[in-house]
């Protein structure tokens, strides 16, 4: 160029192009590209350019990955974390391109089987009623409550079998607690276990090791426990639904205090199970066709599924993008946190019954008719 000679950006002849800018799919990655070019239309790059790239959500703003490639072109991508409407904005040294803000409808992520684990019957890692499943947030390892058999299986957590509590096979610590049916198994924070087994009316909680050996039996504020859930964000209070008198209870990390107890005033169905998430309690209630949603205090605030939406709710868990999903009838629905329907899938399933959510956000959910655990990603 002759010395002095300046080409100037034109804002309108710049394009953007590609899927990201079109529509995605929550927890998806995406891309677009956006070429800048000159007041001839021509590609055009300058150290002096300066692109800035802002995704907004329903939720907040999106992290986003800008890569200069140095040559008039810019790689965006990003992993939108929300369902809904998103604005894209792009400027140039401040300016806004011409089409900015694009609008991109983000779906709710669409979950696959990726991988299943078990068979029905009595041998290592088989299962009759997989009646609840629960993960060690500190080793991965992860409990399955085998119902029919009386006893818990232990996986670590790239599903290699470890060992067997309770049963009648002789397995590795059979002989270490004799249990009634497991109706719920949850880890507190230092790796042992809290376990509610027996026969209905007639539950009661129990401690165990890690390697199956008995603490004691706990909590004496509960009557017929039916499902626990272990509050980890700060301290671990234990959350019990309580079908004798169809209250939720907070007990302290040992059982020994009553923390609260609250339930829903206007329903005679008994709770099925609870999760805590965001100072919020979600309680399935099964024979009431709807999960209640509660605030810290126990406050009832409103209910989700109770259009039809979703048919005898079970098991529940808020995966990784702070969706709820229930286990329903012979589907698994999901939810925003604040009950608007996102949509439901049914691929290889018959009866969901519970689940949870692994680190990497893959779900696990227990199938009573097929008797194994199905793997969601």
């Amino acid at each position: 160029l002759p010395l002095g000679e300046v080409i100037e950006h034109d804002h309108s002849q710049s394009k953007t192009e590609g899927e990201g800018l079109k529509e995605a799919e929550q927890g998806l990655g995406t891309n677009f590209t956006i070429t800048t070019r000159d007041l001839e239309g021509k590609q055009f790059y300058s150290e002096q350019e300066e692109v800035t790239v802002t995704i907004k959500s329903p939720d907040g703003e999106e992290e986003t990955q800008v890569e200069d490639c140095k040559d008039g072109t810019y790689n965006v991508h990003y992993i939108p974390k929300s369902v809904g409407q998103h604005d894209v904005r792009i400027e140039v040294n401040g300016w806004p391109l011409t089409g900015s803000p694009w609008k991109v409808n983000v779906k709710p992520h669409k979950y696959q089987v990726v991988n299943s684990h078990g068979t029905r019957g009595q041998g290592e890692g088989e299962f009759d009623f997989p009646w609840n499943i629960a993960k060690n947030d500190n080793t991965g390892d992860i409990a399955v409550a085998d119902f029919r058999n009386k006893r818990v299986h232990l996986f670590d957590a790239e599903w290699k079998y470890l060992r067997t509590i309770g049963g009648v096979t002789g397995s590795q610590t059979g002989a270490a607690v004799k249990m009634g049916r497991p109706w719920s198994v949850a880890f507190s924070r230092n790796g042992d276990m809290i376990l509610i087994h027996g026969d209905k009316n007639s539950r009661k909680m129990s401690v165990l090791t890690n390697g199956g050996q008995f603490i004691e039996q706990f909590s004496e504020h509960v009557i017929d426990p039916r499902s626990v859930f272990i509050k980890t964000d700060g301290e671990s209070h234990v959350i019990v639904c309580d079908s004798a008198d169809h209250k939720i209870k907070v007990l302290s990390p040992d059982g020994a205090e009553l923390l609260q107890s609250f339930g829903a005033p206007d329903c005679d169905a008994c709770p099925s199970c609870v999760v805590y998430h965001q100072e919020t309690y979600f309680v399935s209630y099964m024979m009431a066709n709807c999960v209640t949603v509660f605030d810290r205090e126990g406050i009832p605030l409103f209910h989700i599924g109770s259009q039809g939406e979703v048919q005898y709710p079970s098991g529940l868990a808020v995966d990784a993008f702070d969706n709820l999903i229930i286990c329903g009838d012979n589907k698994l629905h999901m939810f925003t946190l604040d009950g608007k329907f996102l949509a439901s899938f049914d691929q290889e399933i018959q009866r969901p019954w519970a689940m949870t959510v692994c680190k990497n956000g893959d779900l696990l959910v227990t199938d009573l008719t097929k008797h194994n655990v199905l793997v969601f990603r």
